[in-house]
């Protein structure tokens, strides 16, 4: 039987592997107004100093900070994997719909149009929620005060950056995009 942690992984797996697959099948860029590579090159930096830690201290062991709060719960780790593979879906749907208008960065792409059909009809921003819903379920799941702070941190982030994407829609797109955000919440649907 596959463990919960594997399923957890796998979802990852998967999400990553769409995106790397996608990067590139994208429209020029016309206007950026946010790049957050510097904020990946923060966090490659940060892992390669944890692993360059780790071998060359032996005896610094890393591993107790992700070890369970307290001893892992069935129905929690089973609601952490529901969570993500429903989270998975959604931002693999959200990501084909989106299609070629798709940015890493905040930008607007040349010929952009406004996506407001399919899973953007019930919430602005599904990547983020499909993404955010993978870190609540990866932090049932593993039940780690870690896990927690970095996908809280991480929602954090998507609420600046939506926040910056929806400033640079409602400049290209003025009647569109407000009328958009007055029938449609932002990540999550009828609520926020």
């Amino acid at each position: 039987m596959l463990s919960f942690q594997f399923l957890i992984i796998l979802c990852w797996a998967i999400f990553l592997f769409y995106w790397v697959i996608n990067w590139k099948s994208v429209k020029p860029t016309k206007e950026v107004t946010l790049r957050q590579r510097s904020f990946f090159g923060v966090l490659l930096w940060v892992v390669v100093l944890v692993i360059i830690l780790r071998l060359s201290i032996p005896s610094l062991d890393i591993q107790h900070l992700f070890k369970p709060i307290s001893a892992p719960f069935f129905t929690l780790q089973l609601a952490g994997v529901i969570f993500s593979i429903i989270g998975l879906v959604i931002a693999i749907t959200a990501r084909k719909t989106l299609a070629d208008n798709w940015s890493a960065d905040v930008e607007f792409k040349k010929n952009h149009t406004l996506i407001t059909t399919g899973i953007y009809h019930y919430v602005r921003h599904p990547i983020y929620t499909g993404i955010t819903f993978m870190g609540i379920g990866t932090s049932l799941a593993l039940q780690s005060i870690y896990s927690i702070l970095f996908y809280t941190v991480m929602i954090a982030f998507f609420i600046y950056k939506f926040r910056q994407e929806e400033k640079l829609l409602l400049k290209h797109f003025s009647k569109e995009y407000p009328e958009y955000m007055k029938r449609t919440k932002a990540l999550i649907p009828f609520i926020y």
